[in-house]
């Protein structure tokens, strides 16, 4: 399994620096409007059921649907890679969410985001329900024309259990050509 993690990851880092010349200022062939966001997230500490978690590494995908002046919309995809409760009573504890987004524009460089949606945990646990709701919120700052820095708060629950995390994110924008 760690195998297609590493495989993932891979991949993930191969999307991000897949066009390194789009950073330009001059004639870049990739100055319209961003369709979807590749992200890779760092946590540095979580809360799961009042016990402190490793921190850890997950991956998203979000897909932009709808478009007005300052606010964007559509669906995306997180997944977290395994992390282990510090005292060892549970490990490789992972979850799968799909939610919709909301990203609200102030500024020119920053945004602000809003993530609601449904999760699974990816655990075989008798003691509850393994799905929930999944909501976050947070900041992004446009660092280039296609990366951007993220920072939020992220809640996964299942039943009475929540998993609570602060996340630092690099996100990569593709966009679509000259529109």
């Amino acid at each position: 399994m760690k195998v297609l993690h590493t495989y993932i990851i891979i991949c993930l880092i191969g999307f991000c620096f897949g066009h390194p010349d789009d950073v330009s200022k001059s004639n870049s062939s990739y100055k319209g409007r961003t369709t979807s966001i590749l992200r890779l997230s760092v946590d540095g500490f979580g809360n799961y059921n009042n016990k402190k978690v490793s921190s850890g590494v997950s991956f998203g995908f979000d897909k932009i649907l709808f478009k007005q002046d300052n606010i964007k919309s559509g669906i995306g995809f997180e997944n977290l890679l395994g992390r282990d409760l510090n005292d060892n009573s549970m490990q490789d504890i992972k979850f799968d969410s799909i939610y919709f987004f909301f990203r609200f524009m102030y500024e020119k460089k920053w945004v602000s985001y809003l993530r609601l949606g449904y999760n699974i945990l990816d655990k075989d646990i008798d003691q509850f329900n393994s799905s929930g709701l999944m909501w976050a919120f947070g900041i992004d700052y446009k660092l280039s024309h296609s990366w951007h820095l993220e920072s939020g708060y992220h809640v996964f629950s299942t039943e009475d259990i929540d998993y609570s995390r602060v996340v630092v994110s690099l996100a990569r924008h593709f966009k679509t050509k000259n529109d």
